[in-house]
């Protein structure tokens, strides 16, 4: 791939890594239109499914799935009419926790719809960051709980560097965010997509 300035970024991490700040922050300095997966609307359903059919559920890979599906067509046409996009968690994350959670869903069939990023940022930040940063913000979820165990961050980490070959990631930077400002790593991932 080209190391064009990229269109389509997708900004990945672990909980508590600073994944939505760093989105918001790249996408009020170049103008895009920022994503999220799921996005504002699906916030209360994904509760809902979580709750109904519990966090080792196929279900709910199949609803981020759904979630990523929604964002890439949206993405596309954003981006047909000729404005960036960032998205806040996309296909890696999906695969990645779907892994983790022992949750084996097939989305081969899925993948090839998507629309690829032309760049994936993942943060990386140490687990005690982390972990201050997931309990400041009130009780832990099991999302958060599964990021912090150091087992399972471990399979975490496994998954998203295998994600790094994929189609859809496109090209792919990995970023260590630990005891950096959002400017700082906004920066980082500017420099390490000029052409």
């Amino acid at each position: 791939m080209s190391r064009r300035t990229p269109r389509f970024i997708a900004i990945e991490g672990l909980d508590g890594s600073g994944k939505s700040t760093l989105a918001q922050h790249l996408a009020e300095s170049v103008g895009a239109l920022l994503l999220q997966t799921p996005d504002g609307a699906l916030r209360e359903a994904r509760v809902q499914v979580e709750a109904t059919f519990g966090a080792g559920s196929q279900a709910l890979t199949l609803f981020y799935a759904a979630a990523v599906l929604a964002a890439s067509e949206r993405a596309r046409r954003v981006l047909q009419e000729g404005r960036a996009v960032v998205v806040d968690r996309y296909w890696s994350s999906t695969l990645a926790y779907a892994v983790a959670a022992g949750r084996e869903v097939d989305l081969a069939g899925i993948e090839p719809l998507l629309l690829p990023a032309d760049l994936t940022v993942f943060l990386h930040v140490d687990r005690q960051v982390r972990a201050a940063r997931l309990r400041a913000r009130g009780p832990l979820s099991e999302h958060d709980l599964m990021s912090l165990d150091p087992y399972r961050e471990a399979s975490l980490l496994a998954a998203y560097r295998a994600m790094s070959q994929h189609r859809v990631v496109g090209h792919h930077l990995w970023l260590d965010a630990t005891g950096s400002r959002t400017d700082q790593v906004a920066t980082a991932v500017r420099q390490g997509v000029r052409p």
